[in-house]
C-alpha cells in the first residue's frame, strides 16, 4: 500500500497516540484526506456539481497540519454528447472547479489527487446515463480530460505534482451482462489512447478508480493496460 484516503473525522482520530495522519504516515504509507462534500445536482440542468468550496480551505490547512501528503477532490461527470450545450457547461464547471482545488493545495504544499469521474453507470433518471457505447464514453473522456487540463493550465497548476485519477473507459453498465461482457483489451486500448493523445508529457502521475466495477473486473481491466 503506498497511500489511503481518509475523511476528515478519521484524519483525526488519535491512534496509539497520535493522529491516524502520523499513525499511517509512520508505515511508510502517504495520507490524503478527502475535502470534497459530494455532489448537488443542477436543478436548471440536471448535471452533477461538486460541492464543498466554502470548507475547502480550511481542511487543506487541516490537513497540512496534520502531516497529510496532499488531499482528494472528486467531480462525478455524466457521459453526454459533447455538443450539447448544458453538458459543456457543466463540463466546464466541474473541470474550473477541479483546478481551483489543484493550485489551492500546491499553494499550501500539498498534492493535489484531481479526481474527474466519468460515470458507468446511469446518474440521473432524466438522462440517459448507463446505456451508452464505449464509442461514446471515449467520446466524453476525451472533451472532459480536455477541459481538465486546460482549466489546470489557466490556473498555472503544475502538472507535474499532481496526481490524476480517472476511471477506465467503458461501456455503459446497462449494456454489460453475461452474453455482451466487457472487452478488456478495447477498455486498455481506448483508455490509453485517450492518456496518450490528451495529457500534456508534463502531467507524470495518473492512477485509476474502479468506478463501479468489480474488484475481478477491475484487476483485468488493470491486467489488460
Amino acid at each position: 500500500v503506498g497511500g489511503v484516503i481518509l475523511f476528515p473525522p478519521t484524519a483525526q482520530q488519535i491512534v496509539n497516540g497520535q493522529n491516524a495522519v502520523s499513525y499511517v504516515n509512520n508505515k511508510g504509507i502517504d495520507t490524503f484526506v478527502k475535502v470534497d462534500k459530494g455532489v448537488d445536482t443542477d436543478q436548471a440542468n440536471g448535471y452533477n456539481v461538486t460541492k464543498g468550496f466554502e470548507t475547502m480551505q480550511s481542511l487543506l490547512k487541516e490537513a497540512k497540519a496534520l502531516g497529510a501528503t496532499g488531499s482528494k477532490w472528486r467531480s462525478f461527470i455524466e457521459v453526454a454528447d459533447p455538443a450539447n450545450a448544458d453538458y459543456q457547461a457543466n463540463v466546464v464547471t466541474n473541470a474550473e472547479g477541479l483546478a481551483r482545488y489543484a493550485r489551492a493545495n500546491q499553494d499550501l504544499g500539498l498534492i493535489p489527487i484531481v479526481e474527474p469521474e466519468i460515470s458507468y453507470a446511469k446518474m440521473n433518471p432524466a438522462h440517459d446515463g448507463g446505456s451508452h457505447t464505449i464509442e461514446e464514453s471515449e467520446n466524453s473522456a476525451r472533451y472532459v480530460l480536455t477541459e481538465v487540463v486546460r482549466a489546470m493550465q489557466a490556473e498555472s497548476v503544475d502538472l507535474s505534482g499532481i496526481i490524476l485519477k480517472i476511471g477506465f473507459t467503458l461501456p455503459g453498465k446497462e449494456t454489460v451482462s453475461d452474453a455482451n461482457p466487457l472487452d478488456y483489451q478495447d477498455i486498455a486500448t481506448r483508455t490509453l489512447s485517450v492518456i496518450r493523445d490528451i495529457l500534456p508529457a508534463d502531467l507524470k502521475t495518473v492512477v485509476f478508480l474502479s468506478g463501479g466495477l468489480t474488484i475481478p473486473q477491475s484487476t483485468e481491466c488493470l491486467k489488460a493496460i
